[in-house]
């Protein structure tokens, strides 16, 4: 496959609306930083050596001399902002932050957040548009607000909610994780449905419940593990599968980690 190499010497910035499936048959790398939104449908991205599954409201922040390709994703149809910054149009000591901080190529912006975001990339494509001798500057101001919001997700710092909505907002993520536990929900997926950055709802939900993520999830698929044993004739890979476990084996150490037992000793001391 060919690699193609390009480069920007000033910001730019293009929307764009695709009908229909559309593949790059290229693998891309450039000398700027690339910031792309998807605003509507599903894309998947291949970075460095992993593709990525990207949805609307979905960040992929992209550093000079990477090599990454978008690709198709679900039905095909979706709507995206790409932007191409060079390193000039940031304040040098923000970017360093930020490059120290960001630990990955994806960022979800949390769902109350998203409007705030998207006039951010309004205002720089319309002085992107608008081109006059004032834009410039408006446009690298844009950038680096643009820069400072997603450090502020990424650090967990964009939405702070009060002892009384948090407790309100873990009830809502813990209820959705017992409805939602056979399938493979993932902490990003809990902490979008509540409107948080993973960091953030990660260190919250340890406050609150006093349990990790993991844990608590692994916790609620055991319960029903346990349930399931007792109550019904379910084989154990039945039960693993019923309860969000792919791999019976896994399940077996995770079962026998929480409750001391395998799961064929547990079915079998419980109907002694």
């Amino acid at each position: 496959m060919e690699i193609k190499y390009t480069n920007e010497v000033a910001v730019k910035i293009e929307s764009r609306l695709f009908e229909k499936q559309f593949d790059m048959t290229f693998l891309e790398i450039h000398d700027f930083y690339e910031v792309y939104y998807l605003l509507s449908g599903e894309r998947k991205y291949f970075i460095e050596d992993t593709i990525y599954k990207i949805e609307a409201g979905d960040v992929v922040f992209v550093p000079p001399n990477v090599l990454h390709r978008s690709l198709t994703d679900g039905e095909g149809r979706y709507s995206r902002i790409h932007i191409a910054i060079p390193s000039c149009a940031f304040e040098k000591e923000m970017l360093s932050e930020f490059e120290s901080a960001f630990n990955g190529y994806i960022l979800k912006i949390p769902s109350k957040r998203k409007k705030f975001f998207e006039q951010i990339l309004e205002k720089m494509e319309y002085e992107y548009n608008k081109n006059d001798s004032y834009s410039e500057y408006l446009i690298n101001n844009a950038v680096n607000e643009l820069l400072v919001f997603l450090l502020r997700v990424n650090k967990g710092m964009e939405f702070q909610p009060s002892e009384i909505e948090s407790d309100r907002i873990i009830s809502q993520a813990a209820y959705f994780i017992r409805m939602n536990h056979c399938f493979p929900i993932t902490l990003e997926e809990v902490a979008s449905e509540v409107g948080m950055s993973r960091t953030y709802f990660s260190k919250l939900f340890k406050r609150k419940t006093g349990f990790g993520f993991s844990d608590y999830l692994a916790g609620v698929r055991i319960t029903e593990a346990a349930q399931l044993l007792t109550e019904t004739d379910m084989d154990i890979t039945s039960v693993a599968t019923r309860c969000g476990y792919s791999d019976s084996s896994y399940f077996a150490a995770v079962f026998k980690k929480i409750n001391g037992v395998t799961p064929v000793k547990y079915r079998k001391s419980s109907r002694t």
